[in-house]
């Protein structure tokens, strides 16, 4: 009876920390985070295909549809004159 009780205490205690992993994945950056980087240290110095591998390093692929989307605004609305 106690290892039924403790296989099912370690599942659900699995399933909840996998779940806050998850959402604290969701969005590593803002359209506001990349705007920063770009101001501090890239504007003007590089192209759009360089800062993009900038990003990469900073934030390693693959990304979640709200950065995607993050991503799209910043270099549709804010590159390169900013926000």
């Amino acid at each position: 009876m106690k290892i039924l009780l403790f296989i099912s205490l370690a599942v659900i205690l699995g399933f909840v920390l996998g779940e806050e992993t998850n959402a604290s994945k969701d969005e590593r950056f803002t359209v506001n985070d990349l705007n920063t980087i770009y101001y501090m240290g890239y504007k003007g110095t590089v192209s759009e295909i360089q800062f993009r591998s900038i990003i990469k390093s900073f934030f390693p692929e693959p990304y979640s549809l709200k950065e995607q989307s993050n991503l799209a605004v910043f270099f549709k609305y804010c590159y390169p004159k900013g926000c």
